[in-house]
C-alpha cells in the first residue's frame, strides 16, 4: 500500500508471499481480492490490523475459491447491488475455457458457472455492469490455461442476464481479434473496449442496439500492456478515457473519440492505471511510478 501524501509504502506479505493478488474491488467498505493460483477470493477489512495467520481474527480471510474453473483470475466486479462479487479468469493448467464465480455476501454462498454454460472455450478477462447491474457485459480471450490448447478462433463480447445467469447476446465485437483485453462503461452507458490480434483496435459498443458503433485501429501506439488482470483502461477525473500501452498512455475524448499520446513512457507499463488527484499511477515490475497528467484538473 502506498500513501502519496506521506510518501509512505507498506508491504504486507501474504503467507510468505504464496500467490499474488490479481485484481481488487471495493464492496461494503471492504477490499476484496482475487489470488492466483487457485482462484481464491479474499476479504480484507482495512479498518482492522493486517493478520494473515490462521485464526478466527485473520484479516484478510479466504471466502471461497474458483478452483480449476478460474485458477488464474483476471477480473473482479463489485456488483452494483452491494451484495455480490463476480470473478472471472482463465482455468487451471491444461484446461481451456474459464468460468464465472459469483459470491453472495449476505448468504456467504458461492456458485460457479463453467465456460460451457457461458461461451465454450473462451475465458472472460474483463467485466462491467450496465442497466443498474441487471446486465453484465464481459469480453473474452481464446487463451487457455497454462499448457492448454486454444480452441476458439476469436474473442467475443457478451451480455448476461445477471438474475437468470444466462447469456442473452454474444458476438465477436472485432472479427478476427484473439482477445478483448479492455472494457469500461462510460457515463453514457456505452462500452469502450480494446481488442488485440492481429491489430490493436479501439471500439465502442452500444448495449441497447447491441452493435459496435465505432472502431479504430491504434497500432501506432505500440503493443498492448496488461498482466493477468489487464486494467489497461480507466476514466480519469477529467472524464477522459486513458488507455495504457506498453510504452505509452493515450487519452481519448468521449463523443468525438479523438485521441493523442499523452505520455511516452521511459519504462514498460506492466500494470495500470489508477488516478489520484492530478497524478496517474502504474507499475513496471515491482516498481510503482506516478505521472503528473497534463491539464488534469
Amino acid at each position: 500500500m502506498y500513501g502519496p501524501a506521506e510518501n509512505r509504502y507498506i508491504h504486507h506479505a501474504w503467507r510468505n508471499n504464496n500467490g499474488h493478488w490479481n485484481a481488487l474491488a471495493l464492496q461494503r467498505g471492504r477490499l476484496f481480492g482475487e489470488m492466483y493460483s487457485g482462484g481464491y477470493l479474499l476479504d480484507y477489512d482495512p479498518s482492522k490490523p493486517w493478520d494473515d495467520s490462521i485464526n478466527d481474527e485473520m484479516n484478510p480471510k479466504i471466502l471461497a475459491t474458483g478452483g480449476s474453473d478460474i485458477d488464474r483470475p483476471h477480473a473482479l466486479l463489485a456488483h452494483p447491488d452491494g451484495r455480490h462479487l463476480v470473478m472471472t479468469g482463465t482455468p487451471a493448467y491444461g484446461h481451456t475455457g474459464g468460468g464465472m464465480f459469483v459470491h453472495d455476501l449476505d448468504t456467504g454462498k458461492s456458485e460457479i458457472l463453467s465456460h460451457q454454460s457461458l461461451l465454450p472455450n473462451l475465458s472472460t478477462v474483463a467485466i462491467e455492469a450496465v442497466d443498474g447491474g441487471n446486465t453484465l457485459v464481459g469480453v473474452t480471450t481464446i487463451a487457455p490455461g497454462t499448457g492448454g490448447k486454444a480452441i476458439a478462433k476469436e474473442g467475443e463480447l457478451y451480455l448476461m442476464d445477471f438474475a437468470a445467469r444466462k447469456i442473452i447476446f454474444h458476438e465477436p465485437a472485432i472479427p478476427g481479434a484473439s482477445s478483448i483485453s479492455g472494457l469500461k462503461v462510460g457515463a453514457d452507458s456505452m462500452l469502450y473496449g480494446l481488442a488485440s490480434g492481429p491489430n490493436t483496435t479501439f471500439f465502442v459498443f452500444d448495449p441497447k442496439k447491441r452493435k459496435v458503433s465505432y472502431q479504430e485501429k491504434m497500432d501506432q501506439y505500440g503493443g498492448i500492456t496488461g498482466g493477468q488482470a489487464p486494467r489497461v483502461m480507466a476514466w480519469g477525473p477529467d472524464n477522459k478515457l486513458y488507455i495504457c500501452f506498453r510504452r505509452a498512455i493515450v487519452r481519448i475524448e468521449p463523443v468525438t473519440f479523438k485521441h493523442r499520446r499523452d505520455l511516452k513512457s521511459p519504462v514498460d507499463i506492466n500494470v495500470g492505471i489508477v488516478f489520484r488527484e492530478d497524478r496517474a499511477y502504474f507499475a513496471c515490475g515491482s516498481r510503482l511510478f506516478s505521472w503528473a497528467v497534463p491539464d488534469m484538473l
